[in-house]
């Protein structure tokens, strides 16, 4: 009678070690996929700021042209800064220089609504700083910005 008890255990033990096994297993394979869920939903996150960053630069920009076609030089000052703080949150060398050029160009705006310069003495700078930053903020604006910057190689096929 000892002997089937044995052999019952011995069987048990193993059916607990399978049954063990099977679980850490299911439990890890669980971790894992809830791991790679929170990846996910944490770069999905990121591309939906992304585009409402580059959106509301958009708009700051718009907004800061229009103002300086007004000549309203100190809300242009303002709104410069807007688009170089915007420019600030994203980790992209192109950015970083066009935020240190924006925040001089706003100083210079600044000085312009004190009357201590003239806007024709900026004007060539500034045009062409309007010019980097529309185009900058033209690759990565709309539906598809990585199609946008990359060359468009169909374009050759088609008759």
């Amino acid at each position: 009678m000892a002997r089937c008890d044995c052999g019952f255990r011995i069987v048990r033990r193993g059916i607990d070690r399978f049954w063990a096994r099977n679980r850490i297993s299911a439990i890890a394979k669980k971790t894992v996929g809830a791991n790679q869920a929170a990846v996910d939903a944490l770069n999905e996150s990121r591309q939906q700021y992304a585009r409402y960053a580059i959106a509301q630069l958009n708009r700051f920009f718009s907004e800061a042209r229009l103002l300086i076609s007004n000549e309203e030089w100190k809300h242009a000052s303002l709104r410069l800064n807007d688009v170089a703080e915007l420019l600030a949150q994203f980790p992209d060398d192109e950015f970083d220089r066009l935020e240190v050029r924006l925040r001089e160009m706003a100083g210079q705006f600044l000085r312009i609504g004190a009357a201590e310069i003239q806007f024709r003495s900026i004007q060539s700078k500034w045009r062409k700083l309007e010019q980097e930053v529309g185009k900058c903020i033209s690759r990565r604006h709309g539906p598809f910005p990585q199609r946008q910057e990359t060359e468009n190689v169909d374009e050759e096929r088609i008759p």
